[in-house]
């Protein structure tokens, strides 16, 4: 048992969503904390991350499999829905955060009753949350496995949730003029430690993204610029398939 493993080994236990921003180190008899444990959706068993330190698994067991591959149907679902021409091409027309809420929702609409999270139309604000909030901490719960931990990047980019950043809140009258703002709505995750703009905890499997970066399938990370042809407030750059670019017009006056 546990209990027999040698001093040197070490357990952390994290949620899965909030990962070392909530986390506890056990012993090898502890039980995981109750409020390390995560809702992942209706029928399945709550789940934390345990991080093993001083040990070596021979294998994955086969309920880990199991689960880590529904998770990637999921994830590869939603990068493909996000990646789609018609997609793309209205988002690129969305003036504000409500317009890209609303068509990360239709997405969503689309693709989460097929990998068993029933989320309606009809659906409360508040119910439609905890549905989105459980599909999340799924997503994270596999991002053990790169090629998860990818697909969830693409989804911070290709869905729009790091456009609407410099965007403008929802018009008067908006998707979301009478709702709270909740990041439970977006069926996206949180940026993990393998596309951090400095590059920092990339691992070789997350760095060989950068490789298969094109025109329509642009990186998980967005550059900004700035400067005195735009009066230093920051714009996008825009992904060109080999580099960021901005269009700067020189008029031939010195200022």
């Amino acid at each position: 048992g546990l209990s027999e493993i040698g001093s040197d080994v070490a357990f952390t236990a994290q949620s899965v969503q909030l990962e070392k921003r909530n986390e506890a180190r056990l012993g090898a008899s502890d039980s995981i904390p109750a409020n390390l444990l995560c809702s992942v959706g209706e029928g399945r068993p709550m789940m934390a991350r345990l991080c093993v330190s001083g040990f070596s698994f021979g294998r994955r067991s086969e309920r880990l499999v199991a689960h880590l591959h529904a998770v990637g149907r999921l994830s590869g679902a939603l990068v493909e829905a996000y990646h789609a021409p018609e997609y793309q091409r209205r988002l690129a027309e969305c003036k504000d955060r409500g317009e890209v809420t609303e068509l990360i929702r239709a997405a969503q609409a689309q693709i989460l009753p097929q990998h068993g999270f029933p989320l309606s139309g009809d659906d409360e604000f508040s119910e439609a949350a905890r549905k989105l909030s459980q599909m999340q901490a799924f997503l994270m719960s596999g991002k053990c496995e790169p090629r998860i931990a990818e697909h969830l990047d693409w989804t911070m980019h290709l869905s729009g949730y790091v456009k609407m950043a410099g965007l403008p809140p929802p018009k008067e009258g908006g998707y979301y003029k009478s709702r709270p703002a909740s990041q439970g709505v977006l069926a996206v995750a949180m940026p993990t430690a393998t596309t951090t703009p400095q590059g920092r905890g990339a691992t070789e499997e997350s760095a060989s993204a950068s490789d298969r970066w094109a025109g329509t399938h642009r990186p998980p990370n967005v550059v900004w610029i700035a400067g005195t042809w735009c009066k230093y407030e920051p714009r996008q750059m825009q992904w060109d398939g080999s580099c960021f670019v901005e269009t700067v017009e020189f008029t031939g006056r010195r200022t």
